[in-house]
């Protein structure tokens, strides 16, 4: 889980998860399932050898969004295996903000 904290709505935001093989040979990450279109998944490029680390890049784009808000992704790799992240943030949103106080 990351958590970007404290941010305004329509900031697009990255953050890089760091991840290890202990596998027992090389794999591939090759799919990213997301909890919403407002989230952007860049997989690494090719397979990652066993014990080596390597990173899965989350890109969250805020526009529309506001309050506390926790996204997923469930990625898997080539031998089936899956994880699942999760980032968070409380998005401030004025538009949203005056509609609730007016």
């Amino acid at each position: 889980m990351h958590n970007f904290g404290h941010v305004k709505a329509g900031e697009i935001l990255s953050y890089s998860f760091k991840f290890k093989n202990i596998g027992e040979g090389a794999i591939r990450l090759n799919h990213a399932e997301v909890s919403c279109d407002c989230l952007e998944v860049r997989l690494p490029e090719g397979a990652t050898a066993k014990d080596s680390m390597d990173y899965l890049e989350v890109i969250f784009h805020t526009a529309g969004e506001w309050g506390n808000t926790i996204k997923s992704i469930k990625v898997t790799a080539d031998n089936q295996t899956s994880k699942e992240l999760m980032i968070g943030a409380y998005i401030e949103n004025e538009s949203f903000e005056n509609k609730l106080n007016n």
